[in-house]
Parts: structure tokens; sequence; C-alpha cells
């Protein structure tokens, strides 16, 4: 099975590593292939010719889930850490969806602050999980939302620290747009 996964929109296509033949049908119709893994021989990221939304290959693998009990910021659901393996290799968006995304699938687009180019909000979880549901049926391949362990195997790209940049929140401006530096406004 194969899947796209969404963050505030961030999809996961997924699951299943196709055969050689089935990556020479598949990903040329649908797919531009932008360089490849020498291990598996999967695309390390396409571009969907529909959409334009671009999603990284994600290789199966093992981390540590969670955060341990002195981590400065943890919240009370974010432990026991514990061994995780993600068993299937899988892809994921490398942005989250755009609003001209969004209404290309959705037919419309319910952002507060818009403009094509920013990612889309005012989203639930059905809403996103209907947005995989449309996509899947107008591509005939099955879109969805990642686990919560691809998710955060993703986010933490091979480190053990707290953040993918390091253990310190003050770098935090540096890498991310959040509530502090983002002037009430989407980026």
């Amino acid at each position: 099975q194969r899947a796209f996964a969404l963050s505030t929109m961030q999809y996961a296509l997924g699951a299943r590593v196709p055969s050689p033949r089935e990556r020479r049908r598949g990903y040329r119709a649908h797919f531009d292939r932008m360089g490849f893994d020498k291990e598996t021989g999967m695309p390390t990221e396409i571009r969907h010719k529909m959409t334009g939304m671009h999603a990284v290959f994600i290789p199966a693998g093992e981390f540590m889930m969670g955060s341990p009990d002195n981590e400065e910021g943890r919240e009370g659901n974010e432990g026991p850490v514990h061994r995780v393996h993600i068993s299937k290799p899988f892809f994921l968006g490398k942005y989250e969806v755009t609003q001209a995304e969004w209404q290309t699938v959705m037919g419309k687009n319910p952002s507060k602050f818009k403009g094509n180019d920013l990612p889309v909000e005012n989203v639930s979880w059905e809403d996103a999980v209907e947005f995989c549901k449309k996509l899947s049926a107008k591509e005939k391949k099955t879109y969805r939302l990642p686990t919560e362990a691809e998710w955060e195997y993703a986010c933490r790209a091979g480190t053990k620290t707290a953040y993918s940049f390091g253990n310190s929140e003050k770098d935090m401006d540096d890498y991310a747009w959040y509530k502090t530096n983002g002037k009430l406004k989407t980026h």
C-alpha cells in the first residue's frame, strides 16, 4: 500500500516499496523523480505532477520515540521513551500542503491567511483525511496521514536530541516559524 501523509497538511506516499516494474510504470505517470537512493533504487524525492507537491523518501529504521522525563518543555504525554521500528519505507511530504494544492484537490480554501503558496490552515484532522481520500480517488493511489511514529521518526531525521537541530529551544528561531517569531501569520 502506498500513502501520502499530511502534517499541518503533510502527506505520506508510502508503506510499500514497489517492484521495479511498478516503479517504472507508476512513477512515470504520476511523479517526476528527482534522484535515487543507491540501496533501494527508490527515488529520493518526487514531485506529484497534478498538484506539484514534493515528497521525500524515508527509509525503514528504528528510533527512540518520546522524550525523557528531564527534558526541558516536556509534556506529560511524551513518554515513556521507547524503541520503535518503522518496518516499511514511505514517502513524506517535504513541505506543508499549500492553499493552492488544497484548492486543486478540495475545490475550496478554508484558510484565514490567504496566499496560494502559504500553508493551508483552519483544517481539522477529518478535513485532512478527506483530502487524502479525494486525492486517492483522483490518482488511483493511496494517500494517507502519517502515523505518529512515522511523523516523529521523519522529524527526528536520525538525531537523538530534543530537536532536529540540537537540545536548545533558544535556537528555534533559526529553524522554525512559530508563535514567538511568526508575527501572527503563516509562512
